[in-house]
């Protein structure tokens, strides 16, 4: 009597364990399935919704430094003075603020200023060789974008660039991640 007990309780054991392995089975495939799921939805905003570009050079210091990661929203396709995006030039991608809207006037003044629709934006970066032609009409479809370091920024004051057509632009800044040291 004594080895039925014993076997039905051996039995009873050994199918407890496998019930406790099996719900540990399930559950590690729920987590891998989630973590599955997660990828999948990060995979895809960051594919359609944001995009990821890192800053080169002095051009927007002192709010951006070289190595500064940038996340913009690929989806927002209207600007306003102000606002920083990040745009394709010279086959990369470059990041600058914007400073006039199609239809705004701009001039370069005799000290390097610039002025839209006949306001100082503030700051100086001196004469501007081989600057554009003002005062100027930013055209139709286009933004006008400057540098936040003006002395050592390749901007829209530079008959290279010039107002930029707003297709090429990527996105607008909404996140910045500082780089460390």
């Amino acid at each position: 009597m004594t080895e039925r007990v014993s076997s039905r309780l051996e039995r009873k054991l050994l199918l407890e364990g496998r019930r406790r392995a099996g719900r540990r089975w399930r559950r590690l495939g729920a987590f891998c399935g989630a973590v599955a799921a997660l990828a999948l939805v990060l995979l895809g905003v960051f594919s359609f919704v944001l995009g990821v570009d890192v800053v080169q050079g002095e051009s927007m210091r002192p709010a951006f430094c070289p190595g500064d990661i940038v996340i913009y929203n690929r989806l927002a396709k209207e600007y306003a003075p102000g606002d920083v995006v990040v745009f394709a030039y010279g086959g990369g991608d470059v990041v600058k603020r914007v400073a006039a809207l199609a239809g705004d006037r701009v001039e370069l003044g005799t000290e390097g200023e610039v002025l839209v629709n006949g306001e100082a934006l503030g700051g100086s970066a001196g004469e501007v060789e081989q600057a554009v032609k003002t005062p100027l009409t930013v055209p139709e479809g286009s933004v006008f974008l400057l540098g936040d370091n003006p002395a050592a920024s390749l901007d829209s004051r530079y008959k290279e660039m010039g107002p930029v057509e707003a297709r090429t632009v990527l996105g607008k800044a909404v996140l910045v991640v500082r780089r460390i040291g």
